[in-house]
């Protein structure tokens, strides 16, 4: 997604069989998931399912008109597409940030023990 994202995707769609999950948290899992992917990413999202939790997710995470778990509904979304809004952190750069954090920990790590090794 990010990649498309980055090519000029304005909408993210999700789509899912979650009745494997029959009543466990599966599905709120998947839900959540999809919850951050659109913030990660910055769109809109529309999550739809045959048989988990159906919702339409803002770029901010709002998880709105969202579907029970094994109910039949339908649903009718008219969204309004502005030109693509600017790139997040995650969309332009994807996991530096993760590998910074990485680096830091394994520089902090080391100098910690080499502090320890001289008192």
């Amino acid at each position: 997604p990010r990649q498309l994202v980055r090519r000029g995707a304005t909408l993210l769609v999700n789509i899912s069989n979650d009745g494997w999950f029959g009543t466990t948290a599966g599905a709120r899992q998947h839900l959540a998931h999809a919850v951050l992917r659109a913030v990660e990413l910055g769109r809109p999202l529309v999550r739809v399912t045959n048989s988990g939790i159906t919702a339409l997710i803002t770029p901010y995470g709002e998880v709105r008109d969202v579907t029970p778990l094994f109910q039949t509904a339908t649903r009718h979304w008219l969204l309004r597409m502005p030109s693509p809004p600017p790139l997040t952190f995650y969309a332009r750069h994807g996991d530096l940030f993760a590998w910074v954090c990485v680096a830091v920990s394994l520089g902090l790590l080391a100098w910690g023990k080499r502090r320890t090794r001289r008192a």
